[in-house]
């Protein structure tokens, strides 16, 4: 049927009952098919378009554009063509539901898939086919709620998807959430007997291995962390800590380079580093290197990388050497500021906790540094610049210098003895003694005599040919016979004399020039001087050198000698009485020098040894004489008597010309009178000027 013009839906109305295969609606006046109307409806509410152009199905009042209506079934479904099972859509009470319908698309599934309230929360059901086993809260938070699925708050098990978890009670398969989790409480994954991964929403704790961590992530079983790079903490953080409980061991790799290392970074020179390359014998060996300083236990052990200079407290060791041509090298030393004066400074080799060797020191005081430093052995406190000390009463060597165990040099042992196996070379050259003296100015090569007021006590020489002299004050000696501790504490009344050997010694000509040879006694006029010695005067010495100045120092070889009959007191008394006869003692050298030459040696010694002998047989008679108050004028009466005999005799022989002296020369002669013989004897004088 066709209808046309303005009346298009009266001619509708206005159609037979017939129904027509095709029914058009059109207008021909339209440029356009168009159904104009301000009211459709069709089938009562089937389909409804009202005036507003609102599609109502199963409402004559659709609010919509388009509003489906139905309070017995779904609303609305999907099909995928026949065979499938239809999606339907339905309000049912307010509240959406989105499930499937047969096959025949004839009735609704009574489980439904996804149910959101008119809250607009989300419900899931159970697999089993309960509803509200996962359901959505006023805060958005998916929680199990429902009691038909088992008591709410509990744990889900669920079987991975591409989308998530989409099966429940799964037991052996893990659980896969895309966006994160989030829970109020606890969270727990694993199934029973195998560790379970734990989170304590209470206290925000995660535990690995464990329901009960204790700490923002504890772990409890064995862990790997494959990644070069492991932060902890932050650049904020004030400080980190990293505890171990127990004890612990870490591995690094064998044989490599930088095993193991502490640097600022990754790119940086390491602080600390450890090397595990395998040493040349093939067996592995670690190497720590550290560069910088090195302190430990406050300083025990402390390096000092600015200095170069490692500081120990306290140090155990076993060989030790310095670099092969090390050069000249510090080796210990011991550091002094303090300003108190007199503290003991010093540092020990011990030897099974006895000190063998100790270096020794005192500080200074005011400035710092130190004084009287010494080195002792056998001892802690040595009071010399090298002290050696034993406490053991037995004979021991206390010093020894050998080429071997049996070639010894020179040794001294602890009785005090010494031993050289060869000549003592020293540049002194005189053995000398140790005496108390009350001369407190004495000077070395002073003559001195015996103190006969105190014990054991000597005193600067004031008399001339004093019979008390005894020595002469040493300059070098080269052996000090004795050794008195006193004199250290007193040196000034402390005098070293020499007693043996080559001394230097002042000298005087008071009793005439000294020539090489003659014998010395104290003088008469210089106290502490020597002078030459007349015949039977005590001595000290023999001159080594000649004085002809009034006084000066020479060399005297030390030769003490009482007063006594000797060769030279006789010597002495025949130049006295030449000199009696008014000869001159140029004349008396001249007579000596033809003595000489008649080659009286032999004679001499014969007279010298007689005289010797009667030399003893006079200290005999004076040993007796001593005890008497007359000794000393018996025993001069009887030397006088004795040389009287004696000069007799010689100025007869002299006086005679058949003694047999020929020539005799002289650069001059000194006489009043000088008489000249010929041949036949005839003798002439002469006085006065020599022409």
């Amino acid at each position: 049927n066709l209808f046309s013009g303005a009346n298009i839906f009266n001619n509708i109305t206005r159609s037979t009952s017939t129904q027509a295969t095709t029914t058009n609606l059109f207008s021909t006046t339209a440029s356009s098919t168009n159904l104009y109307s301000s009211l459709l409806t069709v089938g009562g509410n089937g389909l409804v378009v009202d005036s507003s152009r609102n599609v109502g199905i199963g409402t004559t009042t659709p609010t919509w554009l388009l509003n489906p209506s139905s309070a017995t079934a779904a609303q609305l479904a999907l099909s995928a063509g026949a065979g499938f099972s239809q999606w339907a859509f339905r309000n049912a009470g307010g509240n959406l539901y989105f499930a499937t319908t047969t096959v025949a698309g004839t009735a609704t599934s009574s489980i439904s898939a996804l149910s959101i309230n008119s809250n607009g929360l989300l419900t899931l059901p159970a697999y089993g086919g309960a509803t509200g086993c996962a359901q959505f809260s006023t805060a958005g938070l998916l929680s199990n709620t429902g009691t038909a699925c088992g008591t709410g708050g509990g744990t889900f098990s669920w079987t991975p998807g591409t989308y998530g978890a989409t099966i429940v009670n799964a037991t052996s398969t893990a659980l896969q959430l895309k966006g994160g989790l989030y829970a109020s409480s606890t969270v727990r994954f694993g199934n029973a007997g195998v560790s379970p991964f734990f989170y304590d929403g209470t206290v925000g704790n995660l535990g690995l291995g464990t329901t009960s961590p204790f700490a923002r992530l504890s772990v409890s079983g064995s862990t790997w962390l494959d990644s070069n790079i492991i932060n902890f903490a932050s650049s904020s953080a004030t400080s980190f800590a990293l505890n171990y409980l127990t004890s612990a061991t870490s591995t690094i790799p064998n044989n490599k380079l930088y095993a193991w290392t502490i640097a600022t970074s990754t790119t940086a020179t390491p602080i600390f580093r450890i090397d595990t390359t395998s040493s040349g014998a093939g067996s592995i060996s670690a190497t720590t290197s550290i560069r910088g300083g090195f302190v430990l236990d406050d300083g025990a052990f402390n390096y000092d990388s600015y200095a170069g200079v490692a500081s120990v407290d306290s140090l155990s060791t076993g060989p030790m050497a310095f670099d092969d041509n090390a050069g000249i090298l510090s080796w210990m030393d011991m550091p002094v500021s303090t300003t108190t004066a007199d503290i003991v400074m010093s540092y020990s080799a011990q030897i099974g906790g006895t000190s063998i060797l100790t270096v020794y020191s005192e500080s200074k005081g005011t400035g710092g540094g130190i004084k009287n430093g010494r080195v002792g052995i056998g001892t802690t406190s040595p009071y010399a610049l090298l002290s050696l000390a034993t406490t053991t009463n037995q004979l021991i060597d206390l010093f020894a210098i050998s080429t071997s165990t049996s070639g010894i040099v020179f040794k001294v042992d602890s009785y005090g003895r010494t031993y050289g196996d060869g000549a003592y070379a020293s540049p002194a050259a005189d053995y000398a003694e140790y005496f108390y003296t009350n001369s407190v100015d004495l000077k070395s090569g002073e003559v001195v005599c015996v103190d006969i007021l105190v014990n054991n006590a000597v005193k600067r020489c004031e008399r001339g040919a004093d019979n008390n002299v005894m020595g002469i004050v040493s300059t070098k000696p080269a052996v000090i016979g004795n050794y008195i501790k006193a004199a250290e504490a007193d040196p000034s009344h402390y005098a070293i004399i020499g007693m043996l050997g080559q001394v230097d010694a002042f000298v005087s000509n008071e009793n005439g020039p000294i020539n090489i040879g003659d014998s010395l006694t104290s003088a008469s006029t210089t106290p502490g001087f020597a002078m030459r010695a007349s015949g039977g005067d005590s001595t000290v010495g023999i001159a080594l050198g000649p004085m002809a100045s009034s006084t000066g120092k020479i060399k005297v070889l030390i030769s003490r000698r009482n007063k006594s009959l000797v060769v030279e007191e006789v010597e002495a008394l025949v130049v006295e009485r030449v000199a009696g006869m008014k000869i001159e003692d140029k004349v008396g050298q001249m007579i000596q020098q033809s003595v000489d030459s008649l080659d009286l040696d032999p004679k001499i010694t014969a007279f010298a040894s007689t005289t010797l002998s009667l030399n003893s047989r006079l200290d005999d008679i004076e040993s007796i004489l001593v005890a008497t108050s007359t000794a000393t004028s018996t025993t001069n009466s009887f030397v006088d008597n004795f040389f009287n005999n004696l000069f007799t005799r010689i100025t007869t022989w002299l006086a005679n010309a058949a003694n047999g002296i020929g020539d005799f020369f002289a650069n001059r002669v000194r006489t009043k009178e000088l008489c000249v013989s010929d041949e036949s004897g005839a003798e002439t004088c002469y006085r006065g000027t020599c022409y």
